[in-house]
């Protein structure tokens, strides 16, 4: 499959990706007044909800660039929103003024690298006369997801409280994380078949193993989510460890 062909794969990965954290982003408005009436915040905190969200976003997108020349984009950005999926299942039961806008921060982290890494990956996979539709596209992925996050909140509120909103807000990044993980696996094996096929000596077991191991890690971060049992956690930093000692090795 020629590069053209395959653009679609990461750019889309990223548009939808996009979309999906910025559910974070939108979650705030239709909730704030029932955070208002059951937690007690106030005025000043549910404006700075929103300003500390902003500003980690602007962090993350300032520094997220070099770290994604440095380590690469899938990486950067699946580490970013895992942050973003812990900032966002601590913001369910940290509820001080405090709690809030720490985890605010932290959810910001995820949306600022979506942010960071949808033009880079435009332009690295689409040649600059094919980039209009595509950056018209990613462009649109805050308004885009602005009108999910509004048309889905009426039914949300009415049958429920703020927490609902948290909840679609961290359904949408771990969608968006899963989105990742499952681009990287598709590129990961493509690229190693190619590598095997067309020159078997270019091929490095330790680089395969250790993009293995980091994807299957991310799976396993999403299940311990999911199970909160200590047998996940455990998993997890098997996981961890082995593929600390692979890349250690092979270096």
């Amino acid at each position: 499959m020629s590069k053209k062909n395959r653009a679609w794969i990461p750019v889309w990965a990223i548009i939808i990706a996009s979309v999906l954290i910025a559910f974070e982003y939108g979650k705030v408005p239709p909730a704030a007044p029932n955070m208002m009436e059951v937690l007690g915040i106030s005025y000043t905190t549910q404006g700075l909800m929103m300003t500390m969200f902003s500003i980690a976003a602007v962090v993350m997108a300032l520094f997220g660039g070099a770290l994604m020349d440095r380590f690469g984009a899938r990486k950067v950005v699946s580490i970013a929103l895992l942050v973003s999926i812990v900032g966002n299942i601590a913001g369910l039961f940290w509820t001080s003024d405090a709690g809030i806008l720490v985890t605010r921060a932290l959810e910001g982290c995820g949306y600022g690298a979506a942010m960071t890494a949808g033009p880079g990956i435009i332009a690295m996979w689409y040649e600059p006369k094919k980039r209009g539709l595509a950056n018209g596209v990613w462009g649109a992925n805050v308004g885009f997801a602005m009108m999910i996050v509004t048309l889905s909140a009426t039914p949300i509120m009415e049958n429920g409280n703020w927490t609902g909103m948290w909840v679609f807000g961290l359904v949408g990044a771990v969608l968006a994380f899963l989105l990742v993980i499952v681009c990287g696996a598709v590129f990961l094996f493509r690229e190693t078949g190619r590598t095997l096929l067309l020159s078997p000596e270019a091929f490095a077991l330790g680089d395969f193993l250790s993009a293995t191991l980091l994807l299957v890690m991310g799976i396993e971060f999403v299940k311990m989510l999911a199970l909160h049992t200590a047998d996940a956690v455990v998993d997890v930093l098997l996981f961890t460890i082995v593929r600390q000692m692979i890349v250690s090795h092979t270096d």
